[in-house]
């Protein structure tokens, strides 16, 4: 399936920078969405210069190499180089933020397990590369994959982690009758995509998650499968015997629903991350009471339908989904009802949160930020106030609180890639006319200081 990159013509500087800006999170602004794609009912999550496609179990990642300054022989194969390596970089920042359950992201697992670090480190250097795309202005594209699910996949990396079991699966016998899968409408209810989700019914009590799949069935075909349909679209016309009549399904290719599925409406989302779906009372227990069900949860045929933009996801990025995951509860709910329901942080609060998180001593973070000391004070309090709680101890001595070093690595990242767009936009010698000038509104960190330059 062939991806739309825009018009190819564009200068190497405008494009180069259109790009970047797509890529990168800056106080939380990133442009982030579910949306079907060329083929019908996909549920794709675009993730700066990347997707993770919960349909099929692809996630894609694209970097753009730029040829040396002095051209030269081999500066195509050195651009392409160049554009790999990005994709590679791009590939695992996406995969950092890709939720793993209700609860936490990819990320949370890299820091704690060296062994599954080692795994998706290896399966990202070995990501296969699906398009390169050279550019009249010498600059190359090139866009990696690796799977979700499957051999060598991040489930795969995550499964002793979730402590899944085997079971011995019996041969199906094609009964004609009862359930062949389970679809759940989630639609309208602001669920985001993981790979170990759960469903809950309304007491909390788990129906179906890594617990009740077979471990196999699980890393094949992943636990759940998602699909987005318009909230317009009845079920019944997408999933099931009237649909397979409407559209023929040969045996070989049967949906992973098969043509008789149980569909239930689900209720509402639960977990910090809203990935787990909740359902009703009655509907658990028929799961619950129908054998057939149980085979049919063991080999994961179950698949959770979407909105084609899933609410909630708008303006959200892996980065910010794990900066969420990092905060207490009470910081949690006063974000959601800040802007976007992300952390509202300013470039100068990141640089002085970083400065005093090395120098430990508000007098040298402020001399080092080259402002006063009460400057500094005030936009650490006002940070501390957005995170909902304190991220420095004072007393006895200066240092990080367990929030402060749970967000640091991820303020850092924010930082660093604000300082690539910089050095790109300078390598590449983007002129002034070219780019349109910034629009700066008056900042203040609490004591009237204002900062309005770029950072």
């Amino acid at each position: 399936m062939q991806e739309p990159h825009g018009d190819t013509r564009l200068p190497v500087t405008r494009r180069m920078l259109w790009l970047l800006a797509a890529g990168v999170l800056l106080a939380g602004e990133s442009g982030v969405a579910l949306a079907q794609s060329h083929m019908a009912g996909e549920a794709v999550e675009r993730v700066g210069l990347g997707q993770v496609n919960w349909t099929t179990g692809w996630i894609k990642a694209t970097g753009v190499g730029v040829p040396p300054a002095d051209g030269g022989p081999g500066a195509r194969l050195k651009a392409e180089r160049a554009g790999y390596v990005v994709a590679l970089r791009n590939l695992l920042e996406i995969v950092k933020g890709v939720r793993v359950d209700g609860e936490s992201v990819t990320d949370a697992y890299l820091v704690k397990n060296d062994v599954i670090r080692t795994q998706v480190s290896g399966f990202i250097q070995g990501a296969q590369i699906v398009k390169t795309v050279a550019h009249p202005d010498g600059t190359v594209e090139v866009t990696v994959k690796m799977p979700v699910w499957g051999s060598e996949s991040l489930v795969s990396a995550l499964l002793n982690e979730k402590a899944m079991q085997s079971y011995t699966l019996s041969p199906e016998a094609d009964t004609k009758q009862g359930y062949t899968g389970i679809v759940i409408d989630a639609r309208g209810m602001g669920v985001n995509p993981a790979c170990f989700p759960e469903v809950l019914d309304e007491t909390g009590a788990v129906v179906y998650g890594p617990g009740t799949a077979d471990r196999t069935a699980a890393e094949k075909h992943g636990l759940v499968q998602y699909r987005a349909l318009p909230e317009g679209v009845k079920l019944s016309s997408v999933f099931g015997e009237q649909a397979s009549i409407i559209r023929p399904v040969q045996r070989a290719s049967l949906p992973r629903e098969g043509r008789r599925p149980l569909r239930i409406k689900g209720l509402k989302n639960s977990g910090r991350l809203k990935a787990n779906v909740i359902i009703s009372v009655e509907d658990a227990k028929k799961i619950r009471e129908d054998a057939q069900l149980g085979g049919v949860l063991k080999r994961s045929r179950v698949v959770i339908v979407t909105d084609p933009l899933i609410g909630g996801m708008e303006g959200r990025s892996p980065l910010s989904d794990r900066l969420m995951a990092a905060m207490p509860a009470g910081a949690r709910a006063k974000s959601f009802r800040s802007r976007r329901g992300v952390p509202s942080m300013e470039m100068h609060q990141i640089r002085y949160f970083l400065a005093l998180s090395e120098e430990l001593n508000f007098t040298r973070a402020a001399r080092r930020c080259g402002v006063t000391q009460p400057s500094l004070t005030n936009a650490i309090r006002a940070l501390e106030r957005e995170l909902g709680g304190p991220v420095f101890h004072r007393k006895p001595r200066i240092e990080l609180t367990e929030l402060g070093r749970a967000v640091r690595p991820y303020v850092q990242e924010i930082a660093h890639n604000a300082l690539h767009v910089r050095e790109t936009a300078r390598m590449l010698g983007a002129p002034l006319a070219s780019v349109a000038p910034p629009q700066f509104r008056g900042i203040t960190n609490g004591s009237g200081e204002s900062h309005v330059k770029q950072l």
